[in-house]
């Protein structure tokens, strides 16, 4: 069976992000003065990037995600908690925190979830937020990805057809079949896979031709499989590529824009928060930001 090589529901390259020397750098030097004493809320948490500097003093860490699967892999990173529900409406008291930090999360709650943020930071507490640039090289790509999807699309229903024509090919080779209906679902299938072997000669169309590749190997070598092998991989590959629409489209609708984070920055002001000038990191291997950086902090006493 072939693997998997054009990950559809990747926003960002998650390693790279996860590895990158100047995030962590950022949150060491956030987390500096950390200590067994703070509590701290890692918003839409994920593995828990955000919070890695902190583990070790002792402090209390609470991640925030609706992902239970993101949140089993965030409690095995070190002394940490974590609470299932939504950056928009976290089921967490006022003033509990006084480190209240998200990576690539926040911003998918929208504003109340940023607005939630300032509820749960306590007197004295302070926020850092990194937040996706829309117009930023990690928007670039994720839009770049939306594309290869769209045009895949444009071709015609690829997977679904080709699983309409390998069920009749192994029904007329292993008998029973109708060779009538095989050559029927061959006319519908053999155009628009001439479409997607054309797309997939084009230059940064990696989904067109993952998907080519995968269909002709399996093709060549069906004597080696049984039907539910290869119909399961296309169907596995569809759902695939319904849940990279899915993270795609709210990726780039999450992403800030510099008019919007602003607003963001001066709802915090009028809040009471001070807020640090509005920054942007440039991840390693790229060269233009990738995102914003908002910090801001609430007075001891308000």
């Amino acid at each position: 069976m072939t693997n998997a090589q054009w990950n559809p529901g990747s926003d960002h390259g998650a390693d790279a992000v996860h590895n990158d020397a100047g995030l962590r750098a950022f949150w060491r030097e956030f987390f500096c003065d950390a200590s067994e004493q703070s509590r701290v809320l890692d918003i839409a948490c994920g593995e828990g990037s955000a919070t890695a500097a902190v583990v070790g003093k002792n402090s209390l860490i609470i991640g925030l995600d609706i992902s239970l699967d993101a949140l089993r892999v965030f409690g095995a990173g070190g002394k940490k908690y974590s609470v299932c529900g939504r950056s928009a409406v976290p089921p967490l008291a006022d003033g509990g925190f006084d480190f209240v930090v998200s990576q690539f999360g926040v911003e998918y709650g929208g504003g109340d979830a940023f607005d939630e943020a300032v509820r749960l930071l306590a007197p004295g507490g302070r926020l850092a937020f990194i937040i996706h640039y829309k117009g930023g090289s990690i928007w670039n790509e994720v839009a770049g990805r939306r594309a290869e999807i769209e045009a895949l699309d444009t071709a015609g229903p690829f997977l679904g057809v080709a699983r309409s024509y390998v069920a009749a090919l192994f029904a007329v080779e292993r008998g029973g079949g109708s060779a009538a209906r095989a050559r029927e679902e061959a006319a519908r299938f053999k155009p628009i896979l001439a479409e997607v072997q054309t797309l997939a000669q084009k230059p940064g169309h990696h989904l067109a031709a993952h998907l080519v590749g995968g269909v002709q190997t399996l093709l060549a070598n069906r004597a080696g499989y049984i039907l539910e092998d290869i119909t399961g991989w296309l169907t596995q590959m569809e759902k695939e590529l319904d849940a990279g629409r899915a993270r795609i489209e709210a990726m780039l609708t999450a992403a800030q824009s510099r008019e919007s984070i602003k607003a963001i920055a001066a709802r915090y002001s009028e809040a009471g928060l001070s807020v640090s000038p509005l920054d942007d990191i440039t991840l390693d291997g790229r060269d233009r930001p990738a995102a914003w950086i908002l910090k801001a902090a609430r007075q001891a006493f308000d």
